[in-house]
């Protein structure tokens, strides 16, 4: 994602420089353009978030211990990685079967889900609490902040637009 923000054009939208841009534009010009973002580049983007999670549970639904839900007691419980002991999952086998074969699916269906208005909230929500749920368990660095933040280029303008209007709605 660092090659990619590397080589896009990624200070056009979404950074401090464009929002001081913006405003020291409005003070001078009030009606100019916005400048356009070519559309290739958040696409590549896209296109390898999908890649990475479709391979990622492809690859965790091809083994065993993924297959019989139970990757997920070893994944948290592994002493190099985990945040805590959760040697009390071994008593509660449906929630390791449940945390298992969740992180397959999500894995598996974000990247189609994505792809679609009516489902984008959705799988990113179930991106975000898979990531969130590794996050919490596990200590392998930020890479779930990472693995959150790549699905919230999905979001359209009108997506951003709605949730500044629910975020207004709440103040009284």
């Amino acid at each position: 994602m660092a090659f990619y923000l590397a080589v896009a054009d990624s200070g056009a939208a979404y950074s401090a420089d464009s929002v001081l841009n913006k405003l020291k534009d409005k003070q001078q010009q009030p009606f100019q353009q916005q400048r356009l973002i070519p559309k290739w580049q958040p696409l590549l983007i896209k296109f390898q978030t999908s890649v990475i999670y479709f391979f990622s549970g492809f690859a965790k639904a091809q083994g065993p211990l993924w297959a019989n839900g139970t990757a997920a007691y070893y994944a948290v419980n592994n002493s190099i990685f985990n945040r805590f002991s959760m040697e009390w999952l071994n008593d509660v086998q449906w929630l390791a079967n449940v945390m298992t074969w969740g992180a397959v699916f999500i894995e598996l269906s974000a990247p189609f889900l994505l792809w679609f208005r009516a489902t984008r909230l959705w799988a990113i929500g179930m991106v975000a609490v898979l990531q969130l749920g590794i996050f919490a368990t596990m200590n392998i660095g930020t890479f779930q902040l990472i693995g959150i933040a790549i699905t919230l280029i999905f979001l359209e303008k009108s997506d951003i637009d709605a949730f500044w209007r629910w975020l207004g709605k709440g103040k009284s």
